[in-house]
């Protein structure tokens, strides 16, 4: 019987309640624009560009605004792949490494596509297709 202590898979932490959505006590999501109405002073609800504080209509489509959010993308990608980098070398949890391969060849080389067609004919018949098969 194994012992409790050789855990093969990573520990899963405490299930977060979900806050009701029109709490405004809490924290506005960090992806949301940041603009305010002039009449309201209401927060814009749009989504911010990816990078950026705000969104396409205020001000997320001038070139500084978006050169400022390409920016701060490439700043995340070193501290990213040695997160990833350390992943990989875990050894406590293979299925965390597994992932985190997986995560890694499917982003360099494209997740593996499948097709399912079927024909009636009285009975049904399945055929599974790989991505690069015709």
């Amino acid at each position: 019987m194994p012992s409790l202590s050789r855990r093969r898979h990573a520990p899963k932490g405490p299930i977060k309640e979900r806050a009701h959505p029109m709490d405004v006590s809490l924290p506005m999501d960090p992806r949301q624009c940041t603009a305010h109405s002039k009449q309201s002073g209401e927060r814009c609800k749009r989504f911010a560009i990816p990078g950026g504080r705000v969104c396409h209509y205020h001000g997320g489509a001038i070139p500084q605004v978006k050169d400022a959010a390409r920016a701060r993308l490439r700043a995340m990608v070193y501290p990213a792949l040695a997160v990833y980098a350390e992943l990989l070398d875990e050894v406590k949890f293979p299925t965390v490494r597994f992932s985190t391969a997986r995560e890694i060849v499917n982003h360099e080389f494209g997740k593996p596509g499948e097709s399912v067609s079927m024909e009636h004919s009285g009975e049904q018949v399945f055929r599974w297709k790989m991505k690069d098969e015709k």
